[in-house]
């Protein structure tokens, strides 16, 4: 079914929809170093752990290599040039927002 397909392509976009929603709420935008795009990935547990995903190495390396880092995610264990690592969703939202600046409203 289609379902089974979408949950396949979107491993590890809990964490990328839950800042997302804080951005809005917050009215701040989610920007990386320089203005750039923040990227981030991960899956959430419902006691806002973050979990591990699938090929993060991968997906860390192709962020640097466009120039997108840092990535926010999830520890592999190993350490990654390029990822900074959260366990729950609080510090990855505290790490997103340290340096972004408030939209004004509309």
């Amino acid at each position: 079914p289609f379902w089974g397909a979408l949950a396949d392509l979107a491993s590890g976009a809990d964490l990328a929809v839950a800042l997302a929603v804080v951005s809005a709420h917050r009215g701040q935008a989610l920007e990386g170093a320089g203005g750039r795009p923040l990227v981030c990935f991960g899956e959430l547990g419902l006691t806002g752990d973050l979990r591990y995903v699938g090929h993060a190495e991968r997906r860390v390396a192709e962020a640097v290599k466009f120039g997108l880092d840092p990535v926010i995610g999830p520890g592999s264990g190993e350490r990654l040039p390029g990822l900074v690592s959260c366990s729950t969703l609080r510090q990855a939202v505290k790490r997103s927002f340290e340096a972004a600046p408030r939209i004004a409203a509309a």
